[in-house]
């Protein structure tokens, strides 16, 4: 007999231009998930104005979390310090007996967007998700953006099936950062489109240069993903997807 993975067919989005699951502030925080100056991407992210803080965001009906690896969110530390013990925490749940530690992830004294990676096997969630709180000692106003579970890449060969759905869509056109970065071997670009038509995504140098053309056809409103093998130099690189009018670029470190 052979197991057959259901991977999902793109990633679970908690919190991007709207809310998809509920949220709420448990503990000393006030949340405007409609601040518009500071944004990661699409035209809005989630303003924190904290004393310590315990946010959670809740499914309308628990999620299966088979299929996926991550949660994964942006942060910008703002004005925020955070004290003489810094701390900020995922738990699942609800299991403020088990949290995991992310703080050196964050670069408090950083004031520009940062991507924050959870792997899901290493919270307690021991069967379906039915929250995800981020707990933390920051002080001051702070920024979150783009929460999502990250969806699992099928490998190559017969050993995994994607999932359709077709009861949801993009609403805006994003490029992701690349997954991981820095990177020596592959990177993941991950971008969605909330249109239909031609679409480019081009690899350059920071001169200016053109060095792979990933993408060059025309693709249906969605979520996709593409790898990029790195066997260039080592160096910076950006990655430009542009489609209808419209591009937007990110920074990528090769290191070799």
């Amino acid at each position: 007999m052979r197991t057959l993975t259901v991977l999902p067919r793109r990633d679970h989005v908690l919190y991007d231009d709207a809310l998809r699951w509920k949220q709420r502030a448990l503990f000393s925080a006030e949340l405007d998930p409609t601040h518009a100056d500071t944004i990661f991407a699409g035209s809005v992210a989630l303003r924190v104005v904290a004393t310590g803080f315990t946010i959670e965001w809740a499914p309308t009906t628990p999620i299966d979390p088979a299929g996926y690896t991550a949660l994964r969110f942006a942060l910008h530390p703002g004005d925020a310090v955070g004290g003489f013990r810094p701390s900020f925490s995922v738990t699942a749940n609800g299991n403020t007996s088990q949290v995991l530690n992310v703080v050196d992830q964050i670069d408090i004294e950083n004031k520009s967007w940062q991507t924050i990676e959870v792997p899901l096997d290493q919270l307690p969630i021991n069967g379906r998700i039915e929250s995800l709180r981020l707990v933390g000692s920051l002080r001051g106003t702070f920024y979150i953006d783009e929460v999502r579970m990250l969806a699992a890449q099928a490998p190559n060969g017969p050993t995994a099936v994607e999932e359709t759905d077709h009861n949801s869509a993009p609403t805006s056109f994003v490029l992701e950062p690349n997954y991981p970065n820095p990177f020596n071997a592959s990177t993941t670009l991950r971008y969605r489109l909330d249109t239909t038509g031609p679409l480019r995504l081009d690899i350059y140098s920071l001169n200016g240069q053109k060095v792979r053309t990933l993408v060059e056809e025309s693709q249906q409103a969605g979520f996709y993903s593409v790898e990029w093998n790195g066997k260039d130099a080592s160096g910076v690189y950006l990655a430009r997807l542009a489609g209808k009018g419209t591009a937007q670029v990110h920074k990528m470190l090769l290191l070799k």
